[in-house]
């Protein structure tokens, strides 16, 4: 049988747990294209592997099982023993050399692992400061194989001295740089909220929407597209506007992100890092977190790239004038990252050499 190396996202709030892996497993297909690259979702890929033609099976949600109401006629011990049961069952059928989370880990599916003695890898994003995962990972930590770190060394970490983690740097799909635009051509302006999930999402749609209108108002020649997003639910709520051509989801959001002019975005780790490959201007409307934050992203982001600037201001108007306001051109490097490569390598590393120790240089 080939060897095949298990994806497992956590899937609730957006699609940058899943867009990471994804990333890493098509970099896998182009370093070893006989290795098989399934991914074990917590309930629906909401279109991107679809779109990526990424295999993957569903296994129960950690979300659904046990933080909403819908299982209640069933014990917390059933449903343990229905993820554990099932968990179990998609590793026997597709024999797994090596398992890969992301952030966080499905319990039933390291439970499982642990018990076919299948190594296993940790994709750790950063987090906001104060926030801290020793709880959920303490029983995790010392089953890894190797943990990734898809970011640059910053600092000292609690991570340091450890031989497992590696540095693989930002990891994002595969895009391209952003068009000319053409004489007289009109303003393409994308707005986007990554996978559209999260509470502040639909408060962000609306107030975006809003300055779209000021802007047709004000006689702005533009052309606009709203990508919601697969999570994105609170239609009823949104307050939708003439002249914004709305799409639910986008196959291709580099590409999209590419052909715009000017990109109206929260500050997810995917979103950024997608906005500043493509090398597209954008503006960003960080929101709050408890796990991610965004306005330091934000900040970082556009300290470092004069294309990006932050709306601090949450009004129509102060959005609008940023809007209007023309971007200084200014020379910034849009190398695509190399993360995703990086972390692949590793992982084939694994397979190749299981009880040794990868380097990722």
């Amino acid at each position: 049988m080939p060897p095949s190396i298990l994806f497992q996202p956590p899937n609730h709030i957006g699609l940058g747990h899943i867009s990471r892996l994804a990333a890493i497993a098509l970099s896998v297909r182009q370093v070893r294209p006989d290795i098989r690259i399934p991914f074990a979702v917590e309930g629906s890929s909401h279109l991107l592997l679809e779109s990526l033609d990424l295999p993957h099976v569903a296994i129960p949600s950690a979300h659904e099982l046990f933080k909403n109401d819908r299982w209640r006629e069933w014990t917390h011990a059933e449903r343990h023993g229905l993820a554990r049961a099932m968990c179990g069952a998609v590793l026997d059928c597709l024999a797994p050399s090596l398992v890969v989370f992301d952030t966080f880990p499905s319990m039933p599916l390291v439970a499982v692992a642990r018990e076919r003695h299948v190594p296993m890898v940790l994709c750790l994003r950063e987090v906001k400061p104060g926030v801290s995962f020793d709880e959920a990972l303490r029983p995790v930590l010392p089953l890894l194989t190797a943990i990734l770190i898809p970011h640059e060394r910053r600092g000292p970490s609690v991570l340091d001295g450890d031989v497992r983690v590696h540095y693989v740097g930002r990891v994002v799909r595969p895009g391209r740089a952003s068009r000319a635009r053409g004489t007289g051509e009109r303003c393409r302006i994308l707005i986007t909220g990554g996978g559209g999930g999260g509470g502040e999402t639909l408060a962000f749609y609306n107030l975006v929407l809003e300055a779209a209108g000021l802007a047709r108002h004000d006689d702005l020649a533009a052309e606009w597209l709203f990508i919601a997003g697969p999570l994105f639910t609170d239609w009823a709520a949104l307050r939708l506007i003439d002249g914004v051509q709305i799409l639910p989801f986008c196959a291709d959001l580099p590409a999209a992100l590419a052909d715009s002019d000017l990109v109206i975005a929260q500050a997810g780790y995917n979103t950024v890092a997608e906005i500043e490959q493509s090398g597209t201007c954008a503006i960003l409307v960080p929101r709050e977190g408890f796990y991610d934050d965004q306005r330091a992203r934000a900040d970082e982001s556009a300290f470092a790239n004069p294309r990006l600037r932050i709306c601090r201001d949450r009004s129509a108007h102060a959005l609008l004038n940023l809007i209007r306001a023309p971007v200084a051109q200014h020379d910034v490097d849009v190398r695509a990252p190399d993360g995703a490569m990086r972390a692949a390598r590793i992982l084939v590393g694994l397979l190749d050499h299981p009880a040794s120790n990868v380097s990722d240089s």
